[in-house]
């Protein structure tokens, strides 16, 4: 477990809630993609903040992104729109990647080479395996310290070895990434109406939550192995053809952009972490003189931006103070 600063935490799916609640006039009409831009928008406004070493900055926005990030998991919980609705919560994506153990080496304490991994193109991972170790666990009461505990475990011999600047590119290109995944789903908006042979609005339901999904994802792969008579994961999207209108193609196409919508949102999180967790390190370590900073945890820091001290009380709008934010914005549903 991390020796750090601890807290009175409320579980993430009450953050995603209260988020909900808070914000669900302004964000009733926003479309998924664009809760993952405002995301982007405050975590490189904490890339900013560890280029200037303004910690307290990087505290406000780490609170702003966590925000986002529960509001788009929340969005797309609810969303009409099947290509980006998922059923689980935040804890249950990242726990997919992460259960526990690093979702490439598979240990409880990752033992991955960093520039092996960097040399590869393709990262997607075991994903059966994992979701055996998924299923073992339960999300409904992880919070901030359950997570921060779980990545401390994991990868706390890299973060130690790093520079906070080297995890913050990290969190960057993972956002990044995620915004390519939100990307590929937008272009297959229309795919229904394309009559295209197995792909309906069931088929869309059906990798809408995580054990579908993988299940969708492992049967499109060996479908498309079998066809083009290669063995790996890699081989078959290197073989993918963007022009063909083999249905068994684009299938593969749409469940790999679906899984990268969900591996993404976890690896920018676990990164998020990382961050979090390097603060701390630094803050433990280093003589800061700032007694706001000696306390630093990513809990108080929401607690203090959205006005509520404890577990139980309604979050408020940072901007204007209400529990129902009263911001005026003009987005139209279209």
């Amino acid at each position: 477990m991390y020796s750090f600063v601890k807290a009175d935490c409320r579980k993430i799916t009450d953050w995603t809630n209260g988020f909900m609640k808070l914000y669900n006039k302004p964000d009733s009409n926003r479309r998924p993609e664009e809760f993952w831009n405002a995301t982007m928008a405050h975590i490189s406004s904490i890339g900013e903040a560890i280029r200037r070493t303004h910690y307290k900055e990087l505290i406000k926005s780490a609170a702003h992104a966590f925000c986002w990030m529960c509001s788009y998991v929340g969005s797309c919980k609810d969303s009409k729109n099947l290509l980006f609705r998922f059923e689980n919560s935040l804890s249950e994506i990242v726990g997919l990647k992460f259960p526990g153990i690093c979702g490439h080496c598979m240990g409880k304490r990752c033992s991955c080479k960093p520039v092996q991994m960097d040399e590869q193109k393709d990262k997607s991972a075991k994903y059966p395996e994992l979701l055996k170790e998924w299923k073992k666990r339960k999300y409904s009461d992880y919070t901030m310290d359950t997570w921060l505990d779980d990545f401390w475990t994991i990868f706390s011999g890299q973060i130690h070895l790093q520079v906070i600047e080297s995890i913050g590119f990290h969190l960057l290109e993972e956002a990044g990434e995620e915004a390519r995944a939100v990307r590929e789903l937008v272009q297959f908006r229309g795919i229904v109406g394309a009559n295209i042979d197995g792909i309906d609005e069931q088929f869309l339901v059906s990798i809408s939550n995580i054990p579908g999904l993988v299940n969708e994802y492992e049967s499109a792969i060996n479908i498309l192995k079998k066809k083009l008579k290669v063995q790996r994961d890699k081989e078959v999207f290197r073989g993918i053809d963007l022009t063909s209108e083999d249905p068994d193609v684009i299938k593969t196409r749409l469940v790999k952009s679906k899984m990268d919508f969900v591996i993404e949102l976890a690896d920018t999180f676990s990164w998020y972490c990382a961050v979090l967790l390097k603060l701390h390190e630094i803050i433990k370590y280093e003589d800061l003189h700032d007694k706001l900073l000696k306390k630093f945890h990513i809990e108080e820091g929401l607690k203090q931006v959205y006005k509520s001290e404890n577990t139980c009380e309604a979050l408020k709008c940072y901007a204007c103070g209400a529990t129902e934010c009263k911001c005026k914005f003009f987005p139209k549903n279209d």
